[in-house]
């Protein structure tokens, strides 16, 4: 995935470090992946509206999965933007993948 790569040529993903992202699935799937090949962590927060079965495919490739309610703002503290920001900031050596504003993400990966 793009953000892997420019991340990790702008130093802001290292070698062993982890890959946060507040995700309903399919950039979480794609990041999990990367992660997997790449020995990265990874922690994903998604809203509780999620199938088990997305979570659980997270799950298979390492992923840790952090459930947030769904009915609450985006800028309430238990949304799962909130929560994905603060896991960033609790964890050393952390990126956030950040899909919804970062221009190093979906546009790029969707192109042929």
């Amino acid at each position: 995935m793009n953000v892997s790569h420019a991340a990790g040529r702008q130093g802001l993903l290292r070698p062993g470090g982890t890959i946060v992202e507040a995700t309903s699935g399919n950039t979480g799937m794609g990041l999990a992946m990367v992660a997997a090949v790449r020995g990265y962590q990874c922690i994903f927060v998604m809203p509780d509206k999620m199938s088990q079965e997305k979570i659980a495919s997270l799950r298979a490739f390492g992923a840790r999965v952090v459930t947030c309610p769904t009915a609450v703002e985006p800028d309430d503290p238990r949304s799962y933007y909130s929560v994905s920001r603060r896991i960033v900031a609790e964890t050393p050596d952390a990126f956030y993948a950040n899909q919804y504003h970062n221009p190093d993400t979906n546009p790029d990966d969707h192109s042929v």
